[in-house]
């Protein structure tokens, strides 16, 4: 744990001198996913706590990330949720949680993470919610001036065509909406965790 710790300081001081070199490649969360929950449930039974992994890890899509980064946040969000769950006791997050930049819902007010699902992403499109907050937050990484060139060289008619894709989608709604193997209707017929 201390030479973790120690590791951890380092990481993070070349992070503060932009030295960090951060490789970025397609990852398969499967494999980490399932190491993590047997680690953590066998943790939490130390403890007398219950831990449980309520999705199936083969169905994650692959990502393109840096594999150890990903690895080192989720442990640390596994370990503090360890750490301030009581026994017996369940986490909830609030809605604060949730927020994803849309043209529909107002903006909350003071959010907890932002997640940029398909559309409105603000290294794509300017003027959407959260604007600020994601660039503000972006200048303090390594990654802002890749970041401001993809939101310089984004064309209108790119623009336009994820408006368009989003307006497909919204088109599906009222059909996936009664098709009988969506997943609210799956939930009726069987039992399904997550």
């Amino acid at each position: 744990r201390l030479s973790r710790l120690i590791n951890d300081l380092m990481e993070l001081s070349r992070l503060q001198s932009g030295t960090l070199s951060l490789d970025r490649e397609e990852v398969s969360l499967d494999e980490m996913l399932s190491d993590l929950a047997e680690r953590y449930r066998l943790t939490a039974e130390d403890q007398g706590k219950h831990f449980e992994l309520r999705c199936d890890p083969a169905a994650c899509p692959p990502v393109i990330t840096n594999e150890d980064r990903t690895e080192q946040i989720l442990v640390i969000l596994l370990d503090n949720a360890m750490k301030y769950t009581p026994d017996g006791g369940l986490v909830y997050l609030d809605g604060r949680w949730d927020a994803m930049p849309n043209e529909n819902t107002a903006a909350l007010e003071n959010p907890g993470l932002i997640h940029y699902n398909l559309f409105f992403k603000p290294w794509r499109f300017s003027g959407i919610q959260y604007e600020d907050y994601f660039w503000t937050n972006a200048e303090e990484t390594i990654f802002a001036d890749e970041l401001k060139a993809e939101l310089a060289k984004t064309t209108d008619e790119e623009r336009d065509t994820e408006y368009h894709k989003m307006d497909h989608m919204l088109g599906k709604l009222d059909t996936t909406l009664q098709d009988p193997h969506n997943w609210a209707r799956v939930k009726e017929n069987e039992q399904v965790t997550l």
